[in-house]
């Protein structure tokens, strides 16, 4: 959206190009403004990331909405310290569009970061929290990135970064930032308390994969010619080679470890299959691309769009366990307590209900061994998706039911506890975006709704 705007030479000056978006959209009236704070006036230092292998490192891509997405390397010991290991308090963001920022939380600060990202830091925290909310602004972040248009490819330039305009911190924002801290924090250990689970989950599983099914995965780089791999014993409806490794590889681990294939473990029935199609014109809809590594439905789902024939007309109830057919990149929901207001799923998901411990099901369902089955047994000339009966064939460990007790309730706990951090980080940032609605009164429309699901 442009506005008519009086071009200063000191702007132009300033800008040193004539950038329409920048000069005349909506971020213009703020960059104009007389005085205004910047890093610079706040004294602050932008460290760029290290091109180095330390671990654990942090990328770009681990960056989301206000805080890091980790993953097990989060477990690992702390690094010794360096210029690139985050500090308490930075603002970590990604040099290159979209643009997201990050505050750092005691929890998360031993990690590296990478050459992917800046750490702003010696900020108070109602700055860095500040800085982080104003960078996660799309039009706030494209106005940052457009003045850095000395780069060869679209990313922001650290001293850019530094003398940018920031819009004046709210009185009284330091109770506010306080609060987010705190809840930060307590979400980063969450998603340690999980990622500890599932390393457990993964190491036990592990343990109950047999010398002979770990031998057939090593051969994929073998001999030229996959009839050598195989008996005949292998082949069963299909002689495609991924599929004759899976058979051979689910053979070995039913009849040396006494795996069961999830059929046996589950209900059979798994609805009627109908589709929504036309029946409702605003719904809530749970897509692949909405899902994470950490089995849960989000706090903010996509949007629904009536006629979309492709989601089930029965929406997720409790106990059930979503499993996606994108074999390259698989997926697993378990659904410890029916969302409210409801969702539905598309037909991307298979819906399994498990007799007895479905979280702990949901957990080794997660796992390599049962991820490369379903790579093996994936279809098409790009062998990416697999079948719903090929996900039913999937084999699952004989863990004790004592262990998936243990497993199932911690889950179901875990998502609880989970939920009511989701509440209360989403009123937090509700009243945030209120604070930078009000800056429009002396800048002009550049604030956007914060984690606003697709429309």
């Amino acid at each position: 959206m442009f506005q008519a705007s009086k071009i200063t030479p000191e702007m132009l000056e300033d800008e040193g190009s004539w950038d329409p978006v920048v000069l005349c959209g909506p971020m213009y009236r703020l960059l104009a403004s007389q005085p205004i704070g910047s890093l610079d006036t706040w004294g602050a230092r932008v460290v760029d990331g290290s091109r180095g292998s330390e671990k654990p490192m942090v990328t770009a891509t681990q960056i989301v909405f206000g805080e890091l997405s980790l993953d097990t390397d989060s477990l690992l010991p702390a690094p010794n310290v360096s210029r690139y290991r985050l500090e308490t308090g930075d603002v970590l963001l990604g040099k290159a569009p979209p643009i997201r920022a990050a505050w750092i939380c005691p929890s998360v600060h031993h990690h590296h970061f990478d050459a992917t990202c800046y750490a702003v830091r010696n900020l108070k925290t109602s700055q860095g929290i500040w800085l982080a909310f104003c960078l996660n602004q799309p039009e706030y972040s494209s106005a940052l990135v457009r003045r850095s248009v000395a780069s060869a490819s679209p990313r922001i330039n650290s001293t850019e970064l530094k003398r940018f305009a920031i819009p004046d911190i709210p009185e009284g924002f330091e109770l506010l930032a306080d609060g987010i801290a705190d809840c930060l924090d307590r979400r980063a250990l969450s998603s340690m308390e999980l990622l500890r689970l599932q390393a457990e989950v993964a190491e036990q599983v592990g343990v109950l994969v047999p010398e002979e099914a770990s031998r057939i995965q090593d051969e994929g780089s073998g001999p030229s010619s996959w009839s050598q791999w195989f008996a005949a014993s292998a082949l069963e409806d299909s002689l495609v080679p991924g599929h004759v490794k899976a058979g051979e590889y689910q053979q070995v681990l039913r009849h040396r470890a006494d795996w069961r294939t999830v059929n046996s473990l589950i209900h059979l029935a798994r609805g009627d299959g109908r589709r929504l199609g036309s029946e409702a014109s605003e719904y809530r809809c749970l897509r692949h691309s909405d899902v994470g590594n950490d089995l849960r439905v989000p706090a903010l789902v996509s949007r629904g769009r009536s006629g979309y024939r492709n989601v089930y007309a029965e929406p997720l109830e409790s106990g059930e366990v979503l499993h996606s057919l994108l074999a390259t990149s698989p997926r697993t929901v378990f659904v410890a307590q029916r969302p409210e207001p409801r969702v539905y799923p598309t037909d991307h998901w298979v819906r399994l209900r498990f007799t007895e411990t479905p979280g702990a099901w949901a957990l080794t369902m997660q796992t390599e061994p049962i991820a490369r089955q379903l790579r093996y047994m994936a279809t098409g000339i790009a062998r990416q998706f697999a079948t719903i009966s090929a996900v039913e064939q999937l084999v699952l460990p004989p863990v004790p039911i004592s262990i998936r007790q243990s497993w199932d309730s911690r889950l179901v706990r875990w998502q609880r506890q989970r939920k009511e951090l989701d509440g209360q980080w989403l009123e937090l940032v509700d009243r945030v975006h209120g604070l930078l609605k009000a800056t429009e009164s002396l800048y002009g429309p550049w604030v956007e709704t914060f984690l606003r699901s697709d429309e």
